[in-house]
């Protein structure tokens, strides 16, 4: 599930932006930071290049290893580690959105791995407002003929507070409307309330497979295959409240079946989380830094400034994993952000891997241990010579940086990197719905 983002930098962006346009209709959020930053009004540009293009590079590395127990079923993978070389070059696109702004950033990523190389073209469009900084909406391509867009219209994310002040610190919910539609034609739509929960609704043509799956604000909650699941013979698996012994899982079957109906089967994994989880908690600080080494910040940029940090918590007690993600943005003064520092952790306890059918049925293997770990860890800096020369109408005669520039390209990098975090998701999402449509591996 992707990440609240934090937009960091200065004020000259919003005010770009403000400049442009805006409108929409679209209300900002109660959200204001803790302490709240002191306006500070006059010296920055309000000019908005629209044709000024410029670029991060750095490398992406995911790792995943499996932990299963000795308990006869074979570890269906063996750990794996991948290295991509990451490039992305942003711009500025002037031209009417679909939310009254003018103002839309457009940036085509490039991985490149030693035989084989992708591209994501992602496009996301801001409302400025005099202190918050706020994203709308934003749209993905992988090149591949997949799409994704993550729709926060009607609560719209606040990415920065203006100007950045060391000491703040705020937060966003988890709303957002999500949608995918795939190249092989299978679509998923989910929309997430405030406090994590969800529901989301899976389609796999091919197949002929419906599947909706509800997760409720205390963990509970039900994966529906609307009776389309192992050729109409399966119907949903229910999520209950853990004991201290278990949690039951409790899957029923259809009631297409000629009788008599087989019994509903209970699964006891382990309780793995809380009896009242928390399914989403964000926080967002900005304190003062040295830039660290690994960042390698070109000299001109500057040796220190601020640091954000936004720190994540997610938990899924359908799909079955927790996550931990921070991603620290460095920003330069006169430069806004860098570096970017991306860190996700997805620990999944149920196996939608090796799942199987025999003569009793199907059986899904439930645990509630820790199975397979998927670490990813990226790095972005800014290149060097990311200037744009200033015809300031302000009382500052200083001329000014790419800084309106790089701001939303923080944006469109993380968003990417939550693209590569939010395949672990949807293979476990896939890999259920194979089993299903493929009636798994006879053992």
């Amino acid at each position: 599930m992707r990440s609240r983002f934090i937009l960091v930098g200065v004020a000259a962006l919003a005010a770009g932006l403000a400049a442009c346009g805006g409108g929409g209709g679209i209300s900002l959020p109660a959200t204001t930071p803790t302490p709240a930053p002191t306006p500070t009004p006059g010296y920055y540009d309000t000019s908005l290049p629209s044709n000024a293009a410029f670029t991060f590079k750095g490398t992406l590395l995911t790792q995943t290893s499996y932990n299963y127990p000795n308990d006869g079923v074979a570890t269906p993978y063996p750990n794996s580690s991948t290295s991509v070389n990451v490039t992305q070059v942003a711009s500025i696109i002037t031209g009417q959105n679909p939310y009254g702004a003018t103002t839309t950033v457009q940036t085509v990523e490039t991985d490149a791995q030693q035989l084989r190389s992708t591209t994501l073209t992602s496009q996301a469009y801001f409302k400025p407002s005099v202190e918050a900084f706020t994203e709308l909406l934003e749209t993905s391509n992988d090149g591949t003929g997949d799409s994704y867009t993550y729709d926060y219209t009607k609560s719209p994310l606040v990415l920065d507070f203006i100007p950045e002040h060391p000491g703040a610190s705020w937060s966003n919910s988890a709303a957002v409307v999500y949608t995918e539609k795939d190249a092989d034609g299978s679509t998923a739509s989910r929309t997430v309330n405030a406090d994590g929960s969800y529901t989301e609704n899976d389609t796999q043509p091919g197949a002929g497979v419906q599947a909706t799956i509800t997760e409720n604000a205390d963990g509970t909650g039900v994966y529906s295959s609307n009776n389309t699941l192992l050729d109409g013979n399966f119907n949903n698996l229910a999520f209950g409240t853990p004991t201290p012994q278990y949690i039951p899982v409790t899957a029923t079957w259809s009631s297409n079946i000629p009788a008599p109906t087989p019994t509903p089967r209970l699964y006891t994994p382990a309780p793995w989380f809380s009896p009242s989880p928390t399914l989403y908690k964000e926080t967002d600080t900005i304190s003062a830094a040295t830039f660290p080494n690994s960042c390698a910040v070109p000299a001109g940029y500057g040796a220190s400034g601020n640091e954000i940090v936004q720190a994540i918590n997610r938990l899924d007690t359908i799909l079955g994993y927790t996550e931990q993600e921070t991603i620290t943005t460095y920003t330069a003064p006169n430069f806004g952000p860098v570096c970017l520092v991306l860190n996700d952790s997805q620990t999944t306890y149920y196996d939608y891997l090796d799942d199987y059918e025999d003569s009793s049925g199907a059986h899904l293997h439930f645990i509630g241990g820790p199975l397979a770990t998927t670490t990813t860890q990226e790095t972005l800096t800014l290149q060097s010579g990311a200037l744009v020369s200033s015809t300031a109408h302000t009382t500052s005669a200083k001329a000014r940086t790419s800084s309106v520039l790089q701001l939303p390209q923080v944006v469109i990098a993380r968003n990417a990197f939550e693209r590569h975090v939010d395949q672990e998701r949807r293979d476990r999402a896939r890999a259920f719905r194979a089993f299903a449509a493929h009636k798994g591996a006879t053992k």
